[in-house]
């Protein structure tokens, strides 16, 4: 009896290590749907096979800020619109002033950091220059971030900038890293082949330097998520396989790390509040912010978490 609850008490342990991390990454590309991103993108679907992929991930709603703000603060978008009316796809009227995820990892005495692809300069606030656009980073509408001149520093043009972080071990606990609107999927918007090609060999240039940190060799800690901010701007505003409207439709969403379970594939309904529930578990936040708090996360794609999918 002794022996079974040592083990038992080993494999928790074992489990939840695997669930915690010092380095998480999330990518956010744009308006393309999961199976067009399987089709059209072989560098990242060959990773999202090589290592663990949601075969139902959800947008809740259409509108590319949502989705980011969703990621960042648990907004829980819907029909367009969340914070009561107050953030709609392009950006909120007021600052988002509810908890977020600059927040807590502030409090923690933790580090985030945002690389952006054509944003001009460090701290940047403004709505867009070139192909750079505000619409696609939460950062610059969270109170926390609009009040404090340090905050803004934490966002930089992502050209050069991933490299020599790298080079220095100089990475935050939690960064964003957001290709522009030439290499996101968005542009152009009427040929899907040829914005997902771009995004492709976009990531697939850009990517390997962090797959190739010590982050993510054998004993490292990091996880890296890719997803979509949403689906099919037209013809997919779906929320599951059975309820077909009310969404922002089914999307991409792949984890990638030593810890991840590898070739896996899940059946579990899952929506981006999923994925800031599980940001926070990795990240120790134990107060998650907004509708991240409700739900379960995604224990299930780390090594050694069997069923069933309860978080942390």
């Amino acid at each position: 009896m002794r022996y079974v609850l040592a083990l038992l008490l080993a494999l928790s342990a074992s489990a939840s290590m695997a669930q915690t991390s010092s380095h998480v990454f999330v990518v956010v590309l744009e308006n393309r749907s999961d199976s067009e991103a399987m089709k059209y993108m072989p560098y990242l679907s060959g990773l999202a096979n090589q290592y663990s992929r949601s075969l139902q991930a959800y947008s809740p709603s259409h509108g590319s800020f949502l989705a980011y703000l969703e990621l960042a603060a648990g907004a829980a978008p819907m029909n367009g619109h969340a914070d009561n009316l107050n953030c709609d796809g392009d950006g909120c009227v007021q600052p988002y002033g509810k908890d977020n995820l600059v927040r807590e990892l502030t409090n923690l005495g933790k580090t985030w950091r945002g690389y952006f692809q054509s944003m001009p300069y460090q701290g940047y606030m403004g709505y867009q220059d070139g192909e750079y656009v505000r619409r696609h980073n939460a950062f610059p509408t969270l109170l926390d971030v609009v009040k404090s001149y340090d905050q803004q520093q934490n966002m930089v043009p992502w050209t050069d900038n991933l490299a020599h972080d790298l080079a220095t071990n100089n990475v935050a606990n939690y960064t964003w890293l957001i290709p522009d609107l030439a290499h996101d999927g968005h542009d152009p918007p009427d040929d899907t082949e040829t914005a997902l090609h771009n995004a492709d060999v976009y990531l697939s240039q850009q990517l390997p330097a962090l797959l190739n940190s010590k982050y993510f060799q054998p004993g490292g800690d990091g996880v890296l998520l890719v997803t979509f901010d949403e689906s099919d701007l037209q013809g997919d505003d779906s929320c599951s396989e059975t309820q077909k409207t009310g969404c922002g439709g089914h999307i991409f969403f792949a984890l990638i790390g030593p810890r991840v379970k590898r070739s896996y594939q899940s059946s579990t309904h899952m929506m981006q509040n999923d994925m800031l529930r599980g940001t926070c578990d990795l990240l120790g936040i134990k107060s998650c912010p907004g509708d991240g708090a409700s739900v379960p996360g995604l224990a299930e794609f780390f090594k050694g978490v069997t069923p069933p999918f309860v978080a942390p």
